[in-house]
């Protein structure tokens, strides 16, 4: 792909406001669980808030003084285009339930009578408007880092949010409960997992330049993220933080000589094990937390999701791995991996089509973060944050989970941005 630096411009007060606005969503998203019952509708507000940006992008582009063209990244080309195939097979939909009528009830008590097609299309289109303002706007390594900060301080205050919004004998959760109580009632397979995007961005900003103070808060943020994170017994979340870590600590800088990666490092360690036994004290942690740890082989153990996988496929005959067995033939549940519910609805072809932009935008990012070995920061950070959405769309679905959402297109957006501005580069290095 030709890269060409955009020449960086001065934001005017409308970029200021969309970044805000960015940040808002963010910020919102964080505490979703608390809006259920009074505004649910944010997230199309915000939808609705980028499509004017974009609009007011167009009549700049057109009408404005020094008309310029806007061109469309072929990868942003088969982003909008996914959509516009699933209208078109909303429309050859066999009404098809693989896993029973009775679940079709309970994807939510908001929607009432409105068609199950344009729901999975509104969950398709939702956050478009964002990546593509995003992608007209650009982001410089200064807005990136202010994105991922948000992101990351606003972790812990979710977390404390959550906990006191779920009620288990009565009682408020504290931390020491969900050790006790091996993560019951935790959300581990939706809410838990959309906290490690949080902790990558404060894994990110640890590793690059930032003033002491903001070490320190950092450091505390994902301390407290990775303690509630291990306790909800999310594997697929420990696992992920632990590669984005391992990833920062071996591939980023000028190799093992960088003595303050290693004291970041370790003083984010001392910070967890010191966090973990003042919140744990008086409590006696589950038998749960104590298997799925215990060993190797105990924490990589996912026979059932495995089966569920197989299961999944084996539902589909030849000709609908090909075509799918209709849009809303499984909303709610279903194999636990996103890639199989996408080949049972649409098949094999249109799910691969589906998840090309995330699959490329990897790809890219890998390919800089590898060749700019000295100084890839930025590039190994961007590469995870797309790659959040792969990795979680194995045991689960990132992109319709009402908080993961956000974070799974926020990741492809600053991939967007990055590229917009230039920062991509393969002769651009980070400083």
């Amino acid at each position: 792909m030709n890269l060409k630096q955009k020449v960086i411009r001065r934001r005017s007060i409308l970029d200021t406001i969309g970044l805000v606005g960015l940040l808002g969503l963010v910020v919102i998203n964080a505490f979703h669980f608390n809006l259920l019952n009074a505004y649910l509708y944010y997230r199309e507000f915000f939808s609705g808030f980028f499509l004017v940006l974009i609009a007011r992008y167009a009549m700049i582009s057109f009408f404005g003084p020094k008309q310029t063209e806007i061109r469309v990244n072929h990868l942003l080309f088969y982003l909008l285009l996914f959509p516009l195939l699933l209208y078109i097979w909303s429309f050859i939909d066999f009404n098809v339930s693989l896993y029973g009528v009775d679940e079709l009830g309970r994807v939510s008590a908001h929607i009432n009578d409105v068609s199950l097609s344009l729901y999975v299309l509104r969950n398709a289109l939702l956050y478009l408007p964002m990546v593509v303002y995003i992608y007209l706007r650009g982001l410089n390594l200064d807005e990136i880092r202010i994105i991922a900060f948000v992101v990351s301080i606003v972790v812990p205050f979710s977390i404390m949010s959550y906990m006191q919004s779920v009620s288990i004998y009565g009682q408020d959760l504290t931390l020491g409960m969900i050790g006790e109580l091996g993560g019951q009632g935790i959300a581990y397979n939706s809410y838990v997992p959309y906290l490690t995007f949080g902790v990558l961005c404060a894994i990110y900003l640890l590793y690059s330049q930032v003033h002491p103070i903001g070490e320190m808060i950092l450091i505390v943020c994902i301390s407290y993220a990775v303690i509630f994170i291990f306790l909800s017994t999310s594997r697929q979340s420990t696992l992920f933080v632990l590669i984005s870590f391992i990833a920062f600590v071996l591939i980023t800088g000028k190799g093992l000589i960088d003595y303050k990666k290693w004291f970041i490092s370790g003083a984010a360690l001392v910070a967890i094990f010191i966090l973990f036994d003042h919140f744990t004290d008086g409590y006696v942690l589950a038998d749960k937390i104590i298997d799925r740890y215990s060993g190797v082989d105990d924490f990589l153990d996912s026979g059932s999701r495995g089966n569920k996988v197989l299961d999944g496929l084996s539902m589909l005959s030849p000709f609908e791995l090909l075509i799918g067995a209709g849009l809303t033939s499984v909303i709610v549940s279903g194999p636990h991996n996103d890639y199989v519910r996408w080949t049972q609805r649409v098949g094999v072809p249109l799910m691969i089509f589906g998840f090309y932009p995330f699959f490329f935008a990897f790809k890219h990012g890998f390919r800089l973060a590898r060749l700019n070995s000295e100084s890839n920061t930025l590039f190994l950070f961007i590469t995870l944050a797309v790659g959040y959405t792969l990795f979680h769309s194995l045991f689960g679905y990132p992109r319709e989970d009402a908080n993961q959402a956000v974070v799974s297109y926020l990741g492809l957006a600053l991939w967007f941005g990055a590229y917009s501005e230039g920062l991509l580069n393969l002769n651009r290095q980070e400083k």
